[in-house]
């Protein structure tokens, strides 16, 4: 049976062989197309013939069906399959969805790659974006960076949670702020302020541009991040890929930004001490994005800091919002996300809207 499947992976590419989602397919349907793209992209068994593999392999390295992949299971994700009645099928589908788009948005460490993400706008536009995924440093102990150095490089690749961010934005970014700029709501509150922490490659951010570049209103978008080498790459994509506008309305800022320097101004009796860098002005942005950022138990509590900080208070912004979008973790790796700990720290502080 599954053999069949991978030669029916060879035999179609994605775009002739995958549903098309408004017709909300049955839970089958979904099965049997994850299961296609499982085997098409997926690391093969190593009894499977020589010959299946090696024409999989070449299936598989079509950059345009590489994308449109991506695309659809992005989709199928933000839907959340709200037509699929079982609740557990419902789960599951999306559950091997977002494990095969992480698996296909993580490039592999021995070369650069530059990738390329189209998300649906105005009909039949699209908003795309591209950006390079820089190799990861060396993660050997003995190597110059050194293992802790080189995981907190991670941010130089793209990860699920940024695609599937950005693809919300583009859809409806009235759910991001009720007055973004460029919908029939927009209000008054300007320089409309946006801030990516933790951009990694800046896809989210690059996405936020270009939607607030469409509209006449005053914004500025800032971009940032903390480690050397994801900020070198972080600048050489907005440098090689982002089409700057001809305007001063919408401006775009790229700077490090070290949690733990405003973590040490909420909490001064801490000892906390970040790299250097520029802080933005305090209760200054409108809507604060994050997307898979949290990859030690401390990152939870130097990012609600940064929230605190940063973000517009009800008197001058009642919309500001931030929006965290994190993978589940579980098993061996689920204390990279939220602990108890944290939980507990949260709620004594009266939460944040």
């Amino acid at each position: 049976m599954v053999l069949a499947v991978a030669e029916e992976a060879v035999r179609l590419p994605p775009t002739a062989r995958l549903p098309r989602l408004r017709r909300e397919p049955s839970f089958e349907v979904l099965e049997n197309a994850l299961a296609y793209i499982s085997c098409l992209y997926e690391p093969h068994p190593s009894d499977w013939p020589t010959e299946i593999c090696e024409q999989l392999e070449a299936a598989s390295a079509d950059h345009t069906e590489r994308n449109y992949t991506i695309d659809w299971l992005t989709r199928l994700i933000s839907t959340g399959l709200s037509w699929v009645e079982d609740d557990e099928k419902r789960y599951s589908a999306c559950e091997w969805a977002a494990r095969i788009l992480e698996g296909l948005s993580s490039a592999l460490e021995s070369g650069e790659v530059v990738r390329e993400f189209s998300f649906p706008w105005d009909e039949p536009a699209r908003l795309t974006i591209v950006v390079r995924d820089a190799p990861l440093p060396p993660s050997d102990a003995n190597s110059i960076q050194g293992a802790k150095e080189a995981a907190a490089a991670v941010g130089v690749q793209t990860y699920a949670s940024s695609i599937i961010m950005c693809d919300l934005l583009v859809r409806d970014p009235l759910v991001f702020h009720a007055d973004f700029p460029g919908t029939i709501q927009s209000a008054n509150v300007r320089p409309f302020n946006v801030i990516e922490l933790g951009a990694g490659t800046g896809i989210v951010g690059m996405t936020a541009y270009k939607l607030l570049t469409q509209d006449s209103c005053e914004s500025e978008v800032y971009i940032t991040d903390y480690h050397a080498d994801v900020m070198a790459n972080l600048r050489y994509n907005l440098d090689t890929y982002l089409l700057k506008q001809d305007s001063s309305i919408t401006r775009l800022v790229c700077e490090p930004l070290d949690w733990r320097a405003l973590y040490a101004i909420i909490h001064p009796e801490t000892e906390e001490v970040g790299v250097p860098c520029r802080l933005p002005p305090a209760h200054s942005s409108s809507l604060l994005l994050a997307a898979d950022v949290v990859y030690d138990p401390m990152h939870a509590y130097w990012l609600l800091a940064a929230i605190k900080y940063l973000l517009r208070q009800p008197d001058t912004d009642k919309n500001a919002r931030a929006h965290i979008l994190v993978p589940i973790r579980v098993g061996a790796t689920q204390w990279l996300y939220l602990t108890n700990d944290f939980k507990m720290h949260f709620a004594a502080e009266g939460g944040y809207r």
